[in-house]
């Protein structure tokens, strides 16, 4: 997803003459107003999680069975749990649901669609919510911000959420952090944990802080999961959801404890006020940013509320988007986004070659000034 234009350095030197003189002798606020990042399945590719394709293969190879069952021991030990725990549950009915999920993907648009389409069956969903649940975990624990990466920072260099607390972080002493989040919002539509991880990993190093301090400072920063999430950090514990660590090895209890915690297009009334969340922070923007997100229209459908309080600056990636495409995502944004007195957002995309690290790269003066 990294783009390949002008290298991180000339970023940096075009800043020593950008803003010579006064910029460097004041104390800067860099979210002035209000702005929201709508991050998808690019923004936590950029660590090694799976997009959403990637995600519908994972989990067909995860569901696999052969003449002894499922194939995946975390699978099969978590169908031994459900069926303990849910009355009425067979190992028929679970092996039949994932042979239908998995046979499935190659003709499903995302699992969520897939999912979505046949939330009547509750075995089905559950198998589905399962699946998702493994893979996700297990690509956590595989990522470049995994335990393997001794040193987090290093490893996910090439991650936007590192160019996006740089620029954040710029001009701001130690004493004065506790502002460093205001006026900005993360609706994410990823299932995983790595955008809060990483913010935790980078004020320990960037502020020299410990991690009690990093705690703190990173529960500042609201991160919506419009869909849930797999699992609580504990530090960050949000409802009633279980805590899961970031790349630790799960159990078959918790892995059946994440079906509760992720929810399908369908289930959003379950969360009303997350969903509320999300549509306060769109509505009262003044900045909208899309990172490595698909436009879908089941998704733009939850995003958006009824009523748009301000004209909006918007941005956005176009990775891999045709022309043709990137034209009706810009008229479906104007149409969903314009406010009734202010009139259309100003809607600007990125070339179809820039991933969401290179963008922030290439537009963070509009958009944190």
């Amino acid at each position: 997803m990294t783009g390949t234009k002008a290298p991180e350095l000339g970023l940096f030197l075009a800043c020593d003459s950008a803003f010579s003189g006064s910029r460097y002798t004041r104390e800067v606020e860099m979210f002035t107003r209000k702005t929201v990042f709508v991050v998808g399945a690019g923004g936590s590719f950029e660590v090694n999680l799976p997009t959403g394709p990637a995600l519908k293969s994972l989990i067909s190879t995860k569901l696999k069975q052969n003449d002894h069952g499922f194939v995946s021991d975390d699978i099969r030990e978590a169908v031994a749990e459900l069926i303990a725990t849910r009355e009425g549950r067979t190992w028929e009915q679970y092996k039949d649901a994932a042979r239908k999920v998995a046979d499935a993907m190659p003709a499903s648009l995302s699992i969520d669609n897939f999912l979505h389409s046949h939330s009547h069956d509750e075995v089905l969903v559950e198998m589905g919510k399962l699946a998702i649940s493994a893979c996700i975990l297990e690509k956590e624990k595989t990522s470049k911000l995994g335990p393997a990466s001794k040193k987090v920072i290093a490893s996910a260099e090439q991650y936007w959420a590192n160019t996006f607390c740089k620029i954040l972080t710029e001009s701001v002493q130690v004493n004065d952090r506790e502002t460093l989040f205001d006026n900005v919002t993360i609706i994410t539509f990823n299932y995983d944990r790595c955008i809060e991880y990483f913010v935790v990993e980078y004020l320990k190093t960037y502020f020299l802080l410990p991690n009690e301090e990093a705690h703190i400072l990173a529960r500042k920063l609201k991160v919506l999961h419009p869909y849930g999430q797999v699992g609580n950090l504990k530090w960050n514990p949000k409802r009633d959801y279980h805590s899961i660590s970031f790349g630790s090895n799960v159990g078959a209890e918790q892995l059946v404890q994440c079906i509760d915690q992720i929810h399908t297009l369908t289930e959003q009334a379950t969360e009303p006020e997350v969903i509320q969340d999300v549509h306060n922070a769109i509505s009262s923007a003044e900045r909208v940013v899309f990172l490595g997100f698909a436009f879908h229209d089941l998704n733009m459908q939850l995003l958006i509320p009824d009523a748009i309080t301000s004209r909006k600056h918007i941005y956005g990636t176009a990775f891999g988007l045709s022309d043709k495409n990137v034209a009706s995502i810009h008229g479906d944004v104007q149409r969903r986004m314009t406010h009734t007195n202010g009139g259309a957002p100003v809607f600007d995309m990125s070339e179809r070659d820039i991933g969401c690290n290179q963008f922030l790269l290439d537009y963070w003066l509009p958009i944190f000034n």
